[in-house]
């Protein structure tokens, strides 16, 4: 620096004005020394950060409020030498303050020459960073923390994506879910985790497209590991942004759900097998009527088949046996039917129905199921609208209520089916209610009577089916079921079933 650049730097640095400036926007100390590092001047821009009064460091080495332990070390020697060989040392540590506290603290020396190049002295300015310092050791500690608690979940894969896709880190569950160490992974897209399947329908840029504009994507599916065994995998993708709001990736956490999964499907298999038994149990019901029955069937058949294998037989009555014979093996082949239709295991096939005439039709099933002592009355409404169901389904939940209000009757009692046209919240409805007159249900079971394996019967006498298959049947249907029954006063079960042009709209709107 030329004299008269030192001039004028010497005027500023003594001008109060720009002290005073200097004071508001900045806190730092800016110090100078001799050329053996011998303070001659210093001047504390913040009372803050008053290392030490000036009068106490003005002709001592600045070392005077260094650690002891870098003291001892010539830790001040170093610092200087560094700047007269380089013409500028930066560094940071701890300093000590008048009243015993310590700073973090920021430095710079600089070296200064004379025309001729020798060392004349040195500047030194440092600035207090004991916040900055604090809260950037908080923020690791807390990212160690995190990073702790990330690859501590080793029952979860854990990783980030950049916005493309690409794995960026990988946590320790990952690497055990999937069997990737992190060296193998990084950089790969995590479509490769995805099966082919899923990937030639374009579920993995789905997933990110969905999490980047909902804000969130979850949902399951099956993924392959790295020795191409598959698991089902539910997963859970977040955008991440930084502190300029701006989007920078993904977090994806992945969790190995199959055990639940084939517990689910074997908690399916045995119910359907339950509902099966259910469905074998209804039918052993009627197997006493119905055997009882096609014996009355057949003696018709035999009877009509022996007068007409007699010899001389009345030609004239020979007609009115052949019809009795056809009819007669009709009635047994529409029976036959019924109960296959009954026992029979297959998806709905919902069509339209008259529901009056479905239970006209069980007329016959339902005497022989209910027993003489139980007597059968009706209540149907003319010109009820049609709907749409499952006939099989629909006769299932019928016999179903009807032995279920059989076995709720002591003794003699009676069973009323009743039909009407109703306007629901869902939309126009045909209700139809079965009504006993048996002992009633407390508010306790009724309350659970639509639970799956619930019931009151004895051990051997009912699976606590009957009832959970004809709310899930009501459901399917687009209907619903509900029960009315207190103790002493019988039971109404009534299940609603939409107008077969209301089925149709809400099918076309939310099935299809």
């Amino acid at each position: 620096m030329s004299r008269g650049g030192k001039a004028i730097e010497g005027r500023l640095l003594d001008d109060p004005r720009v002290a005073a400036m200097l004071a508001r926007v900045s806190d730092f100390t800016l110090s100078e020394t001799d050329a053996e590092g011998i303070c001659t001047r210093f001047e504390p821009y913040s009372d803050l950060y008053t290392l030490a009064p000036p009068t106490e460091i003005i002709g001592q080495r600045l070392d005077y409020y260094y650690p002891p332990q870098e003291r001892a070390n010539g830790m001040y020697e170093r610092f200087l030498a560094a700047a007269r060989a380089n013409g500028r040392v930066e560094g940071e540590g701890w300093r000590y303050r008048i009243d015993g506290t310590r700073r973090w603290m920021r430095f710079s020396i600089e070296a200064r020459r004379d025309e001729a190049g020798e060392i004349t002295g040195f500047v030194g300015v440092s600035y207090d960073v004991t916040h900055e310092r604090d809260s950037a050791r908080k923020l690791y500690a807390s990212e160690e923390a995190m990073r702790f608690l990330v690859n501590g979940l080793t029952g979860h894969a854990i990783y980030m994506l950049d916005p493309d896709g690409a794995v960026t880190n990988w946590n320790a569950g990952a690497e055990r879910l999937k069997g990737y160490i992190a060296e193998e992974i990084v950089g790969q897209h995590f479509s490769c985790f995805y099966t082919e399947e899923d990937r030639a329908a374009g579920l993995p840029a789905r997933a990110l497209a969905i999490a980047r504009d909902e804000g969130r994507f979850e949902g399951e599916g099956w993924r392959i590991r790295k020795d191409g065994s598959r698991f089902r995998a539910h997963v859970l993708i977040q955008p991440l942004v930084d502190y300029e709001d701006k989007f920078v990736g993904f977090a994806k956490m992945t969790r190995d759900i199959t055990a639940e999964h084939r517990a689910a499907e074997d908690l399916a298999d045995a119910r359907e097998k339950l509902a099966q038994t259910q469905r074998l149990r209804s039918l052993g019901e009627l197997t006493g009527g119905i055997a009882h029955d096609f014996n009355n069937l057949l003696t018709v058949i035999r009877g009509s088949a022996e007068l007409l294998s007699r010899p001389g037989f009345d030609e004239a009555k020979r007609g009115r046996q052949l019809r009795a014979i056809i009819e007669t093996a009709d009635r047994a082949a529409e029976l036959t039917g019924q109960l296959l239709a009954f026992a029979r295991r297959q998806p709905l096939q919902p069509r339209a129905l008259d529901l009056n005439e479905q239970i006209a039709g069980m007329a016959e099933l339902l005497g022989r199921t209910l027993g003489k002592p139980i007597a059968i009355r009706t209540r149907l409404t003319p010109d009820l609208w049609s709907i749409t169901a499952d006939p099989a389904q629909l006769h299932s939940v019928i016999l179903n209520a009807a032995i279920n209000a059989r076995d709720a009757i002591a003794g003699q009692g009676s069973v009323t089916f009743i039909t009407e046209n109703v306007a629901a919240p869902e939309g126009d409805c045909v209700r139809l209610a079965i009504v006993d007159d048996g002992e009633g249900m407390s508010p306790e079971v009724r309350a659970r009577v639509f639970e799956p394996f619930f019931t009151t019967k004895p051990v051997g006498k009912g699976t606590g089916l009957g009832l959970s298959q004809a709310y899930g049947f009501a459901a399917q249907s687009g209907g619903r079921i509900e029960i009315d029954s207190a103790p002493g006063e019988g039971t109404t079960l009534s299940l609603y079933l939409l107008h077969v042009l209301v089925f149709r709209l809400v099918s076309a709107l939310f099935w299809e």
